[in-house]
C-alpha cells in the first residue's frame, strides 16, 4: 500500500484534483493508497447536503478566509481546518461492499483513539465516530468504478469555532469534540499522530 503524507495544509479544491489522480492510479494498478493531510479552513458539502446547513453568511465566511466547496463525496456538511487529521483512501473494493468499507474506516479511527485510551463508539445510521457523547470524526466517501476516494476527518488539536457556522452532518444537536479534549497531554501537531495511524 502506498502512503502519501502532506506536511502543510492543502486547500480543499486542490485536494479534489489530486484525489482524481490518485483514484485513477488505483483504478489502473489495483494498488491501494492512503493520503494523510490537513486542510486549510473549509466547509465542504457532500453530494446530498442541504445548503441551509451552512448557517453563517457567505460574506462572513469569506472575511474569515473559510472556503466553501461543493464536494463529490457522500455525506452532509462538515468542516476542515489545520489540526484535523484527514485520511483519503483510494482502495479497489473488489468484493468488499460500501458498508463494509465504511465500517473498516470507522474501525481504523476507533483503534487509533484506543491508543490514546479514548473509548470511541459508533452511532447506527450516522457514519462517523463518537466519544464522550460528541462527534470526533466524520466519514464521507465516494465510490467510482469500484474504487474509493475521500475518507475521514478526525478532530485532533484543531479549533472548533468554525463548526458553529454549520449544522454538522445535518444534526442540529450534534456536539463536536477533539482528541485533545479527552487526553491529559495535549497533541501539538497532527504530525505526531500520522505514524500511529499508519500502524
Amino acid at each position: 500500500m502506498n502512503v502519501f503524507i502532506s506536511t502543510c495544509p492543502v486547500p480543499y479544491h486542490k485536494a479534489l484534483a489530486q484525489q482524481r489522480q490518485l483514484h485513477a492510479s488505483a483504478l489502473a494498478t489495483g494498488e491501494p493508497s492512503v493520503w494523510l493531510l490537513e486542510h486549510s479552513p473549509t466547509i465542504s458539502l457532500g453530494k446530498h447536503a442541504n445548503p441551509s446547513h451552512v448557517t453563517a453568511p457567505a460574506e462572513f465566511l469569506a472575511q474569515q478566509g473559510i472556503e466553501v466547496v461543493q464536494s463529490d463525496r457522500g455525506g452532509n456538511v462538515t468542516v476542515h481546518m489545520p489540526g484535523q487529521l484527514v485520511a483519503y483512501y483510494f482502495f479497489p473494493l473488489k468484493a468488499l461492499g460500501v458498508k463494509a468499507f465504511v465500517a473498516k474506516v470507522e474501525a481504523s479511527v476507533t483503534m487509533l483513539l484506543a491508543r490514546f485510551d479514548v473509548q470511541a463508539v459508533l452511532n447506527p445510521g450516522c457514519p462517523g465516530v463518537w466519544a464522550d457523547g460528541a462527534k470526533i470524526a466524520s466519514v464521507g466517501l465516494r465510490i467510482s468504478q469500484q474504487v474509493s476516494s475521500h475518507g475521514m476527518a478526525l478532530n485532533i488539536c484543531n479549533a472548533l469555532d468554525v463548526f458553529q457556522a454549520v449544522i454538522p452532518c445535518g444534526m442540529k444537536d450534534c456536539r463536536v469534540i477533539r482528541l485533545n479534549d479527552l487526553i491529559a497531554v495535549p497533541i501539538k501537531s497532527v504530525d505526531e499522530v500520522y505514524a500511529t495511524y499508519i500502524e
